[in-house]
């Protein structure tokens, strides 16, 4: 039997895995839609399968409580992942994954601050500099990366605005409710935030496109996987693990982005990359394991200074 803490980190790693290839899939699907119609639909398959999984469960109205779901649906359901399509509309899919990977130190800052996540030590802030290297890295290998102010601004605001948003779930964890019936909540509300913005912004393209090959199996995809249960296991981690520690693991998603970009987009991979993403993993570990990796080193380090001190005595 896993831990749950082993099922945390099972968790975020699958979620961040599935959400690394929405960023492509996003790509495809907006040569036939549009942001908002695509998020329109993923978060209506999103909010149908997490009723499915907790229709049993109610949660009772408190105005203080509400608030909470309803602001954690505006920046973490609307308006992260609406931008996240516009942006994919002035920059690459790679470029997406990549400026995204400053998110965990803005997370980490945010639920120190605010969560007061003191587990986060010396050893994750270390780890998350070692991971920015390999992804500076990435950066500057010239891997289809032209830049473009307007989409890579508005990437690396969305950092900000999923650090807020990975805050105030942090803050709806402790009211007490499963996982999938909070999800479902913040889904709803996030759905009915994109629904007054379809509307308001009169989105006016048709949606013939909708029938265009491939486009119905992405949105299912994006929907069962991206839209409900990734953000039900990434509230999981994030409850088990705390903010800060979940959001180190979106480090993974940046190689897979890699990877994926490099199979579906044609995107360059060379020895660069491969120092770059070692790196990334070597962050990665070090931040989660680091003190466990120090103590390791410095018993047998005395184990081998005791070892020698008696070999002299004895010589």
């Amino acid at each position: 039997m896993h831990t749950d803490k082993e099922k945390a980190y099972i968790a975020v790693i699958l979620s961040n895995t599935v959400w690394s290839y929405s960023a492509v899939s996003g790509k495809f699907l907006l040569q036939s839609l549009t942001p908002l119609q695509i998020i329109l639909v993923r978060f209506a398959i999103g909010v149908v399968v997490l009723s499915l999984f907790s229709f049993k469960e109610k949660i009772p109205f408190h105005v203080k409580e509400e608030f909470y779901y309803a602001l954690t649906g505006f920046f973490g359901i609307f308006l992260y992942v609406w931008l996240n399509h516009v942006a994919l509309i002035y920059t690459t899919a790679t470029n997406v994954g990549v400026l995204s990977a400053i998110t965990p130190i803005i997370t980490g800052l945010f639920g120190y601050i605010f969560l007061k996540e003191k587990q986060l030590d010396r050893f994750f802030w270390i780890g998350s500099v070692i991971a920015m290297i390999g992804v500076m890295l990435i950066y500057l290998s010239g891997m289809e990366f032209k830049v473009n102010i307007i989409g890579d601004t508005i990437v690396l605001v969305n950092g900000i605005i999923w650090s807020v948003y990975a805050v105030l779930l942090g803050k709806i964890n402790q009211f007490g409710y499963s996982v999938m019936a909070i999800n479902r909540k913040v889904n709803m509300y996030g759905f009915l935030f994109i629904a007054i913005a379809y509307i308001v912004t009169n989105d006016s393209r048709e949606w013939s496109g909708l029938f265009d090959k491939g486009i119905i199996p992405n949105l299912l995809i994006l929907g069962i996987g991206a839209s409900a249960l990734c953000f039900a296991g990434w509230s999981y981690s994030v409850k088990i693990l705390g903010a800060g520690r979940t959001s180190i693991f979106s480090y993974f998603g940046v190689i897979l982005i890699v990877f994926l970009s490099s199979i579906f987009l044609g995107d360059r991979l060379d020895g660069k990359m491969m120092v770059a993403i070692c790196l990334i993993l070597l962050g990665t570990i070090f931040s989660e394991q680091g003190k466990n990796i120090v103590s390791y080193i410095n018993k047998n380090n005395v184990e081998l200074y005791k070892g020698g001190k008696q070999n002299e005595q004895e010589n």
